[in-house]
């Protein structure tokens, strides 16, 4: 018998750890009117794209992961060793890579004269690969209208309904695309992995980035 496929959540420690440096982009950030649309309905499912210049300062930049999160850019920042081992792992599921330049270095006179780091942005694929919102327990706080549209929803506000919480994430591996690091096209707000790429971030002890099994990846906004 073929095993299934398993898949994982990354999440990119961001404002509540204090280890790792996490990103602001640095003075007036310029996007543009685009970003990722469902091929179907042509809905959004993701924000709007970055546009030069891709400034940033680094907070809390004492210690720099190979992940970097942050509110507005792109999805993250990465370091050159993770783009080294996602090309010698022939790993797939990013769509952009943009040349960042860090400008400031935290607040403090010590950390403003630290060297910048070099670091990259990047964009993943919002994949069409779904999840089954229907086995992953899911509490709404809007429901789905009935003409939801069938690949980027239920969820995502308006017709697609507003999801609360879920027990677990339930990836559609026989839709699945064969990405190992992508959105699913109904369920953009999580970064999902496939088996191959969350073993490849463990052997690689890549910083500043938590694993969690599908299964076991359950969320609540009430618990924010």
């Amino acid at each position: 018998m073929t095993q299934r496929p398993k898949f994982f959540t990354l999440t990119i420690g961001m404002f509540s750890q204090y280890k790792y440096a996490w990103y602001e982009p640095y003075g007036k950030a310029n996007y543009s009117r685009d970003g990722p649309r469902c091929p179907k309905c042509g809905r959004a499912v993701g924000g709007l794209y970055w546009e030069p210049p891709y400034n940033v300062i680094l907070k809390q930049p004492r210690k720099i992961g190979d992940f970097i999160a942050g509110p507005g850019g792109c999805d993250f920042l990465v370091s050159p060793s993770f783009l080294n081992i996602y090309a010698q792992e022939k790993l797939s599921g990013i769509e952009k890579v943009l040349p960042i330049q860090v400008c400031r270095m935290g607040t403090s006179k010590k950390r403003k004269s630290q060297d910048p780091p070099e670091i990259s942005g990047v964009y993943l694929r919002h994949s069409l690969t779904q999840v089954k919102h229907s086995e992953m327990g899911v509490a709404w706080m809007s429901s789905a209208n009935p003409d939801y549209c069938r690949l980027c929803g239920p969820g995502g506000g308006g017709v697609g309904g507003v999801i609360k919480s879920w027990e677990k994430i339930v990836v559609d591996d026989q839709n699945w695309q064969g990405e190992d690091i992508f959105y699913a096209i109904n369920f953009s707000g999580r970064i999902l992995l496939s088996e191959k790429a969350a073993q490849v971030i463990v052997n690689h002890s890549l910083t500043n980035a938590a694993i969690t099994p599908c299964e076991e990846a359950k969320f609540s906004y009430g618990l924010l």
